[in-house]
This record gives structure tokens, sequence and C-alpha cells, in this order.
């Protein structure tokens, strides 16, 4: 079957509570494995907000699937509730940067999400600049918070002069005291570029072990059912789950699709060919989901980057990627953006786990020059992107 095949089936015998499974749910002390020490580092670089001094801006790296946004979630939703019990007034964000890359867009995104039905905040979406962005903002958290802690997740995504601009923007408001926590996915051919010394303290998060991931996916399996989901599965959700390396985050989007597919299938207990069907949707809907997020020009140059991968059967050249952009956006009417700038949306291809680059040593009178490999397959890149164009 095809991503995105699932039919609906009867959720209510496979799931007993599939919000055990959401990416948005945060679990509670005992659900949480493997992360004592990180816990504890994170919670003591976060405290001097409960007593009323500022926090330092914290930096958290690792690759996708190693606890980040779970350790900072929890860690900004107990400390929220400390406060509210102390009776300030305490509020916690989460932002996405691959959706909101710029200062101003990060800005109104904080700003809705920070909104109360009681006392609104104009922040229009287009119309202001961004000083009159930034001292609205400022007010609205002044009079409303006494601390808001503030999630960047992808913090590596916008440019180093935009995440600065925030930075200092949320560091100048007077009364109230502002916690930065930002999320950093380390990829597998190196780290993103990011400016470290904008961070007073870096927590790096390591792979889990694939024990260690066993034991958090077991710690989710009331979620489902008694007797619908076996060892045999989760050996097998485990194994896919760390076919790159340990990922606690694939683990668990494998196996709420699992459940789902068991459900269509109207079987009673899954099984590990259900698991496999599960991998082909999951892998489809990231893929999705990162390219709601991308620019025009970013979506016309992954076409470009599949239709030449699939063209000449190989890992195709920067040049090569570009002539074929060029010609996408010639044949869609867009003014093409510069080489220069095409190699910075390559680099986010790769930060974002889409692609892998490598260089390749020419020899004599050819030189070195980069490929970039799609890391699914180039068929099923075209059509997400061509049904997104669309």
């Amino acid at each position: 079957m095809k991503p995105g095949t699932i039919g609906v089936g009867d959720m209510e015998a496979v799931f007993e509570n599939v919000s055990l499974l959401s990416t948005e749910f945060i679990p509670s002390t005992e659900r949480i494995v493997g992360q004592e020490n990180q816990l504890a580092l994170l919670d003591y670089a976060i405290s001097p907000l409960l007593f009323d001094q500022p926090s330092d801006n914290i930096l958290l790296r690792g690759p996708p699937g190693t606890g980040k946004s779970l350790c900072a979630s929890y860690i900004a939703q107990r400390e929220v509730g400390s406060l509210l019990d102390k009776g300030m007034s305490a509020i916690w964000v989460d932002i996405d940067c691959r959706r909101t890359r710029t200062e101003s867009h990060l800005l109104r995104v904080i700003g809705h999400s920070v909104r109360q039905p009681e006392n609104d905040l104009s922040i229009p979406e287009r119309g202001l600049s961004k000083d009159e962005y930034r001292a609205r903002l400022r007010e609205y958290l002044s009079d409303n918070f006494d601390v808001i802690i503030v999630i960047l997740n992808d913090v590596h995504v916008p440019r180093d002069e935009e995440l600065s601009g925030l930075l200092r923007t949320l560091r100048g408001v007077d009364e109230c005291l502002v916690g930065l926590l930002g999320i950093a996915r380390d990829v597998r051919n190196g780290a993103p570029t990011i400016d470290t010394d904008q961070w007073d303290r870096k927590f790096t998060y390591d792979p889990y072990s694939c024990d260690i991931l066993h034991e958090i996916l077991r710690a989710r399996l009331d979620a489902f059912t008694p007797g619908v989901v076996g060892d045999d599965v989760l050996d097998e959700v485990v194994d896919r789950a760390s076919a790159d390396r340990p990922n606690a985050r694939r683990g668990i989007d494998l196996l709420r699709v699992t459940g789902m597919v068991v459900a269509a299938d109207g079987a009673e207990r899954a099984e590990p060919s259900h698991v496999e069907h599960a991998t082909l949707h999951v892998d489809g809907a990231q893929t999705s989901d990162y390219l709601r997020g991308l620019s025009l020009h970013s979506i016309l140059l992954l076409s470009s980057l599949a239709t030449v991968t699939g063209l000449n059967d190989s890992n195709p050249r920067t040049s090569e990627i570009y002539c074929q952009y060029e010609v996408v956006c010639e044949r869609r009417g867009v003014d093409s953006l510069s080489k220069r700038r095409v190699r910075d949306l390559l680099r986010e291809h790769e930060y974002l786990g889409l692609t892998d680059r490598s260089t390749v040593k020419g020899g004599r009178g050819e030189g070195n020059y980069g490929v970039h490999e799609l890391r699914l397959d180039p068929d099923q890149i075209i059509d997400i992107v061509e049904h997104r164009l669309d």
C-alpha cells in the first residue's frame, strides 16, 4: 500500500489511550526512560526562574529521537506548574523554527501563542515594522506574565541574524523573566552550523541504546488494548526505528501507525507485516510534514534534486541540481535564486534529514565536488512535491 492509504477502522478495539503515542504527549516521570541525568541538569539550569532570577540561554543538541524535545517540554511544563503554584503568572510555548524563520514571523507566532482571552494582543500578520512587533510583544509579556519559557525547536534553521534579533528582543523584556531553550538536531554528516556563543549552556544528547529504546516503547504499550501488541511486534518496531540509529520519536510514530493499520485491517492482534505497512506511511508522512514548512524555492529545489537523481540513477552534483532547478523555475514562471542561495537551501535539506551530502575527490583536473543523496525514494518525493505545488 502507498503512504496515506490507511483507512478508518475500529480504533477503540485497538487503542485504550492513543494520546500516549502522540508527539505532543508529555509523559509523567515514571514513563521517561534513560534521561534521568539530562532532566536533572536541565532542571538545575532553568531553576533560577523559580526564585525570580534570570536563567541562562540553554541549547540542547543531538540527533533526532534522542529526547531533546521531550526533556525540554517536560521541564518547561513542570517549571510553569511550580510557578503557578507559587501564585505567579507563567506560561510556556513551543515554537517550530522550520516554519517560522524570520524574527518578525517568530515574534508573531510567539505573540499568537501567549494571547489571553481576557487581554488580547494586536499583532497583525503584516503592516508593522520589526521594531513595532518587538515593542508590542515586550509590552504584552511585561503586562501579563511574570515568567515565560520559550522552546525553539530546530533553532539551527533560521539565519544567525534573525535568531540573534529574537533572543535580544526576548531578553529585553523588562517585567517578565524569559527562559530560552533552543533545540538543534545534529545530522549524520556533522552538526548544523549554529552560533553557539549565543547560548550560555549547551547539553548534548547521545543516541539511545537499542535496549533503552525497547524500554521506552514498552512504557507506552498501555496505549493499546491488552493483547494487541506482542513482543514480536515490539521487537520489529525497535529494529525499524534503529535502522540508522535508535530513534525514539520514530519508534513511537511506528507504534501509533501500526495500531492504525491493525484497526483498518480489522485484525485482533498486530503482526510484523503491519509494522512494515506502517513504516511506509510514517516515512511518507514525515516527508510531507517537512515539506509543508519549506519555502517555494526549497520545494522547487527538492523536486529538481529528485528529478536529476531519477534521470541519472546516481547522486547528482550541486551544479547538475542547479541546472534542473533553473529549468523548473522557468517552466513555472518563477525567478531563480543565485547559486550561493541554492547551496544554502541544499544545506537546509540536509539539516532537515531529507538529504545527505558527501564530497567526491575528482582527482587531477577535476578537483573535489559535492554530491547530494535523497534519503527517500525520488518518485515519492516528486509525487509529494507536485501535490504541494498544486
